[in-house]
């Protein structure tokens, strides 16, 4: 593989997050925070179509490292940036758990979790402080796995898949509105992600190890099978 090569993360790709900006209403005073960042895509397009201040925040060096190089950081003092942030300044790059984000209360407005929630080791964790740091009014944005036919649990997350009915109601138990919320069915979308990629390295085996260089580590913790795995994006409103 190419240094240079930059292969697709999640599948939808900017098409969903431009989707996703549009519905939230986003504008150049909209405040962002993308968990899971990654390389930092969606960032990029959205800090420069809407000219709105960006956090990301990534568990893996590499890709905030390829992050900072798209927003043109300097190289030398990022590294000590990644610890730290900067409610003023107009892009962060943070170095952290989703789990514990060193991030104030109730300061963004519009925070996204592309293809990342089903990754973490601590999902619930995570979706609690995605809705402590969203101000009230302000959107969040899940693209995720799921189960199509959800198993008895308890878990918002099994085996790398997002149980869709558990989820909505601990986004209402923190705070969002049910009215507000909007499901939508984007199998479609990985289901031509998994061909375009078994066509163009092979296999998804070699897909996903090509893209975990890129990340540090693996970018899904489950198996895809077409008749258990959907794929869905879903915004909610916080009112409380």
């Amino acid at each position: 593989m190419h240094m240079q090569e930059q292969l697709p993360l999640r599948p939808g790709g900017l098409n969903l997050t431009k989707q996703a900006a549009s519905f939230a209403g986003l504008t150049s005073a909209s405040r962002v925070l993308d968990i899971g960042c990654g390389r930092g895509a969606s960032l990029t397009y959205l800090h420069r179509e809407y000219g709105c201040p960006v956090t990301g925040i990534d568990c893996s060096v590499t890709a905030l490292e390829a992050a900072g190089k798209l927003f043109s950081c300097d190289q030398e003092t990022f590294p000590d940036r990644m610890n730290h942030f900067d409610p003023a300044a107009s892009v962060n790059l943070l170095l952290t758990d989703a789990s514990a984000l060193p991030l104030p209360d109730a300061f963004f407005d519009f925070v996204m979790m592309e293809c990342t929630l089903t990754l973490f080791d601590e999902p619930m964790k995570a979706l609690s402080e995605a809705a402590r740091v969203l101000s009230p009014g302000g959107w969040l944005y899940v693209s995720a796995l799921c189960q199509k036919n959800p198993s008895a649990s308890d878990q918002i997350v099994t085996n790398g898949l997002l149980h869709t009915d558990l989820f909505c109601g601990s986004l209402h138990a923190l705070g969002f509105e049910k009215s507000s919320f909007c499901i939508s069915d984007q199998t479609p979308a990985l289901i031509q992600f998994v061909a375009d990629m078994i066509f163009q390295h092979g296999s998804l085996d070699a897909y996903f190890k090509k893209a975990s260089l890129q990340t540090d580590g693996c970018i899904f913790n489950c198996a895809i099978a077409p008749k258990e795995t959907g794929y869905v994006a879903i915004w909610a409103k916080r009112t409380s």
